[in-house]
Order: C-alpha cells, then structure tokens, then sequence
C-alpha cells in the first residue's frame, strides 16, 4: 500500500514538473522587455528613429522595449546577431535598406536576409531630396539637366560608399546620361558643409536638412517619393519633374523583422503594437521633425515590399559602378 501511494506521489509530481514549461509558454507575450537591436551608433538617425518608437512600443506593451545598439560592418553585425538569436519574440532588428543591398556591397555576408528573418513592421522612410549649390543657376530639374548634360565637369558629394544618398547618385547619374564625379564624404554632415560652401555642386539629401533648403543655403530640384513631402511641398516628384527614378522612391526606409521561426501570433502582435505607434499624433510630430515620413504595414504587405527592394537593388548598384567589398 506504502510503495502504491509513493508511487502515485511521485508520477504526480513528476507531471507537476512536465506541465511547468507548458505553463510558462502560455504566459501572455509580452511578459519581459524585448530587445531591439540596430547596427548603427547612438546619435545616428536610425538610433533616433529606434528610440521614438521603442518609447511608443513600451507604452502600449506594457513591457520595456530596450534599444540595442551593435555598430559595425555595414550593420551586418547586429543583423548576424538576430539571425542567431531565440525566435521568441524578445530579440528584434531594427534595420533598413541595408538588407537589401548588403548581398550587392558585400562578398560575404553572413546571413540569409530572405531567409533567415521574418518581416513584423515597416516603420518609416526618408524620402531623397537632390539638391544643388545656389550658384550652378537653376531652378528645376529640367534647367539642370539641359544646362549641364555635356558638362561633366560637376561634383557629386554623397556621405560613403554603399549609403543611400551614393546609390542614388549613381542611379540619377545613369539615369540622366550627365557625367558627374561621384566624391565621398564620411557622412553626410561634411558633405553638406562642402556644398553649402560650393565646393561641390550637387547632393542628395533627406528632410532632415529643411532649413538649410527653407534659407536658400542649397536649391531643391525633386524628391525621389511617390509623393511629394508633406513639410515640403513645393518640391516636384522626379515624375511630375520629368525624370522617374521609381527605385529609390522607397527612400532610406527603417523596418523590424524578427528571427526565422518567430511565432505568427507573436508577429501579429508586435505589428499591431508598432502600428499603433506610427497612429500617434505625438510620434507622427517626432518623426516629422526628423525629416522621416510612418508608414504602416501589415507583416505580409512589409514582406512583399522587401521582396521587391531586395530585387531592385543589384541592378542599382551596378549603374552605380559600386563594387563587392
């Protein structure tokens, strides 16, 4: 009778132990702070862009959304550390058009951008705006392209090699059959400070930089979007100016994506979060002031966009005469 009842004891503790893991799956998600990790420095517009919507997230969680920052390698490091993390929910990456292009920049990358992520939340871009010195003596695109076309004698500043604003020059540069010198800045602080002093002629640059436009420091030929900026709407499209670029029309875009294997429940809920971030009026004014435009989107709509910018960059690149590092 003794060894029954021990017995029975025993394989109801040991069921008691079995059903504690089932219980701590059940807990409602989010139960402790998610990371989001990005792979640019503090201070950076990404990093600015992160804060603001890791602010909104853990209001609306309940829970705190921690920012990360892993800087290095074309932000390949922190990709590379998402990729291997636990698809729980509690590790996320911040990232942008870098996903896209990093495959065309790099020789070796390691990670799977298609494959090794699961898109949650499309968060914003940073339409590009082509501006040029004061002193090149246009005032629309159309102007420009006939008063230079057979110059080539113009200097391109972009902020490095490989970032949007270079991807871009190098895109309008094909595109508009003119024969400029691509020149490097290591940022793109320096290179507008080179172009306001005319040191160079010509930059693309985001809404951030409004007041420079506003003073008449730099001239504003077209925005590369769909359409126009709303803080600056006296700016053509590239369309209505007479010169699509529909490529990059996506701007410097800013997304989360989740490890490969993330529960659907979990990306559904996240995307509901981090959308009903971008509604905020608050958060809406945050960005605008940033030169950076919400856009939400459910998971399956931001799959479908990186799809397509995943496709569209190699050709992009190699217009630019960008070569694998």
């Amino acid at each position: 009778m003794n060894a029954i009842k021990t017995s029975s004891i025993a394989v109801t503790m040991c069921c008691l132990a079995l059903a504690v893991p089932a219980n701590a799956q059940t807990q409602p998600y989010p139960s402790r702070p998610v990371q989001v990790i990005l792979g640019l420095a503090p201070g950076s517009l990404m990093d600015t862009a992160a804060r603001i919507v890791a602010k909104g997230a853990s209001q609306l969680a309940g829970v705190q959304f921690v920012v990360e920052n892993k800087p290095g390698a074309g932000t390949m490091i922190a990709s590379s550390y998402v990729a291997k993390a636990r698809p729980d929910g509690y590790t996320l990456l911040l990232n942008g058009v870098a996903m896209s292009v990093n495959p065309s920049l790099y020789k070796e990358v390691p990670y799977d951008a298609a494959r090794d992520f699961v898109p949650v939340a499309f968060l914003v871009n940073a339409p590009q705006i082509l501006v040029v010195h004061p002193s090149l003596g246009v005032n629309t695109l159309a102007e420009f392209l006939a008063k230079y076309r057979s110059s080539g004698k113009l200097n391109f500043a972009h902020p490095g090699a490989g970032t949007m604003p270079h991807l871009a020059a190098g895109l309008f540069q094909a595109r508009s059959g003119l024969k400029m010198q691509l020149v490097p800045y290591k940022g793109g602080a320096p290179a507008l400070k080179d172009l306001i002093a005319g040191h160079v002629d010509l930059l693309f640059l985001t809404p951030v930089f409004k007041s420079h436009i506003d003073a008449g420091a730099v001239r504003a030929l077209a925005v590369a979007s769909d359409e126009r900026v709303e803080t600056l709407p006296n700016i053509p499209t590239f369309a209505e100016a007479g010169l699509p670029l529909p490529e990059i029309s996506a701007g410097a875009w800013i997304g989360i994506v989740a490890p490969r294997g993330t529960p659907e429940a979990i990306v559904q809920k996240l995307n509901q979060t981090f959308n009903g971030v971008l509604q905020d009026p608050g958060v809406r004014e945050e960005f605008k002031r940033i030169g950076q435009v919400p856009k939400a989107m459910t998971p399956e709509q931001f799959a479908a966009f990186m799809r397509e910018d995943m496709k569209r960059w190699p050709a992009i690149i190699a217009a630019a005469g960008i070569k694998a590092q």
